[in-house]
């Protein structure tokens, strides 16, 4: 009896999520090679290398596994139009999280070039459709607005945009971050970072901070991007951590439930004034744009070095950046 129990041990398929182990291995899979996500599905775990904090420091994150015609369909660009702008919009107020900061996301989105706002949003656009649109979502989210196709829009971030004040070159602080409620955990957010940051790069920004949620998500979610606290070396200067309060550019955010500051993550993602690889911004002007032969000519300014229309990744350029 106790060899036929044995045998019926043996012969029972693995957990949910855990793949079959094949002749003469281990019945306990490396976790250095696979991992399963909160569904309970197997995902393949990928080594990449990071800029973290400066350094570049070898770490798995967990992720679908994606090939270069995952990506032909997928866009990431800066908003322009008025119907990029509402989508960036609804995606931020789907979450309960922005919810108490409805005028304050609208104003970032709709008025960023303006001086006091210094915001610049980005959105994750596909044009193939992905899943049914009247799909129910899990949880009990709240979907997109009616105008707005989920299939286009998938997710959103903006950041605010800040001039060094003792140097040259542009540091950023991402501000609202979201993905629409159907495609959430299926790795658009990483898409999204990962062509935003490629695009900062090329306009001089060496450094990104922010303020992540302390929720089960957010913290998980950064740390596999490389984000991470800056303990006793933080690589914003001092002049520029002076909050927006007492005059600075920073923008803390605070817990609404503890009443208490977040802590601030940073990542450097490329080099700054002096480093290796660093190039010159080109030269600013006050305003972005100038009167020449009747015709607004683009200039760049402390907000930005490119226009809009030349803010984007997409194709095997994205799937580059994102690999």
């Amino acid at each position: 009896q106790q060899h036929q129990q044995q045998q019926q041990q043996q012969q029972q398929p693995p957990p949910l999520g855990q793949p079959s182990p094949s002749p003469g291995q281990s019945q306990t899979p490396s976790s250095s090679s696979r991992g399963i996500d909160a569904a309970g599905s197997l995902v393949a775990l990928k080594s990449t290398s990071k800029f973290v904090l400066g350094t570049k420091l070898p770490f798995l994150e967990s992720r679908p596994t994606r090939s270069i015609k995952d990506f032909a369909c997928l866009s990431v660009q800066e908003v322009e139009s008025q119907d990029e702008m509402t989508g960036a919009i609804s995606l931020h107020l789907s979450k309960r999280t922005f919810c108490k900061e409805q005028n304050l996301v609208r104003w970032r989105v709709m008025s960023g070039e303006e001086e006091k706002c210094q915001c610049r949003t980005w959105i994750l656009i596909s044009n193939a459709h992905l899943c049914p649109p009247n799909e129910p979502v899990q949880g009990g989210k709240r979907q997109l607005s009616n105008n707005i196709d989920p299939n286009v829009y998938l997710a959103a971030v903006t950041i605010r945009i800040n001039y060094y004040i003792n140097r040259e070159g542009r540091w950023a602080q991402v501000l609202n971050m979201s993905t629409g409620s159907l495609y959430e955990r299926q790795g658009y957010g990483t898409i999204l970072m990962a062509g935003v940051e490629d695009l900062l790069r090329q306009e001089c920004i060496d450094l990104v901070v922010l303020y992540p949620a302390q929720n089960n998500r957010a913290p998980q979610f950064w740390t596999s991007l490389g984000y991470g606290e800056p303990g006793h070396g933080s690589w914003l200067p001092e002049e520029e951590r002076v909050s927006h309060q007492q005059g600075g550019p920073l923008l803390p955010e605070m817990d609404p439930y503890l009443n208490a500051t977040l802590p601030r993550w940073e990542k450097k993602i490329g080099p700054s004034q002096g480093e290796h690889g660093w190039e010159e911004p080109k030269k600013i002007f006050g305003n972005s744009s100038r009167r020449h032969g009747g015709k607004l000519r683009f200039k760049p300014s402390k907000l930005r070095q490119l226009e809009p229309k030349d803010s984007r990744l997409k194709g095997d350029l994205l799937y580059e950046a994102w690999r």
